[in-house]
């Protein structure tokens, strides 16, 4: 009888500000129990067996401080990530703000260059990433950052992007399972990369950016070859389809919002919100992506 294939380990780092529930996210995406504490991290590690599309992953979670005194420490620990969750609140513009600095410091650890430019693209963050707008929860009046701005900024950079409620446990699995996704094609690409490379040291050029990829492989004609379950185009409206089938109500056919001035081709290569969340008129979360009972 042959025996079980191994987990494939993935290593996944959650970086944002102080406050925005990383540590909240981790523990929903580990099956914990939710505490309203705030417990400053300095950083902590988990591990997790998960099971996508078939696959069994063995994921090493890294939950790290948000507070400025401690960033010091994520480039060693960003430096081994095989992905990134990088998180906000959506009731703290502060911790919005803060998001292009925190994936410099990822681009910086990860980027073969000395000092690679802090332009926001997907050739430039050459990483598999999950923007994360955490607590969506949150009454309506508390919001101060809108789901198409989240939106905008994970499809200029080529993330993917949920916004979530570790309270509530809203959108945690399917934003998590999307990531873990992602990265295990980009790990399994990169592989790919260094093989050909016929035992000459890895040159640190593969790119393994949601986005990129995705571009990469609708210009050389693979695009068809990818099913959502190898890729990321099968997460729509901040939920997957797996999780649609599961009983959640799936969002209504909308019209596209035209300012978004984006193809459905580059829509779903992106994020878990292919389209302005506006138009899902959830009024409880304000278009959030979240299924609020």
């Amino acid at each position: 009888m042959a025996s079980a294939a191994a987990p494939v380990p993935l290593r996944i780092v959650i970086v944002g500000d102080g406050g925005v529930g990383k540590s909240s996210l981790t523990m929903a995406i580990l099956h914990r129990p939710f505490s309203d504490e705030y417990d400053p991290t300095v950083e902590d590690a988990y591990t997790t067996q998960v099971t996508v599309d078939g696959v069994e992953y063995l994921v090493e979670l890294v939950d790290t401080a948000g507070q400025e005194e401690y960033r010091h420490a994520l480039d060693l620990t960003a430096q081994t990530a095989d992905g990134f969750i990088l998180a906000y609140s959506i009731d703290s513009a502060d911790s919005f703000e803060l998001l292009p600095d925190f994936l410099h410091a990822l681009r910086k650890a990860k980027s073969p260059h000395e000092n690679p430019s802090p332009a926001l693209t997907p050739e430039n963050t050459p990483f598999p990433y999950l923007l994360v707008g955490n607590k969506c929860d949150k009454p309506p009046a508390e919001r101060v950052i809108t789901s198409q701005q989240g939106l905008i900024f994970a499809r200029t950079g080529g993330g993917l992007f949920f916004e979530t409620s570790a309270k509530s446990r809203v959108n945690v699995e399917p934003a998590f399972h999307a990531l873990v996704r992602a990265t295990a094609r980009a790990r399994s690409g990169h592989a790919d990369h260094v093989s050909r490379l016929k035992g000459r040291p890895d040159d640190g050029m593969y790119n393994g950016n949601v986005g990129y990829l995705e571009r990469v492989g609708t210009a050389s004609g693979l695009r068809g070859a990818l099913s959502p379950k190898s890729s990321f185009a099968g997460v729509r409206y901040g939920q997957d389809e797996k999780a649609s089938s599961a009983g959640l109500p799936r969002a209504a056919t909308r019209p596209r919002d035209p300012s978004l001035a984006m193809d459905r081709r580059r829509s779903l290569s992106v994020g878990g919100l292919g389209r302005d969340p506006s138009v899902l008129h959830d009024d409880h979360s304000k278009g959030c992506g979240c299924i609020i009972a």
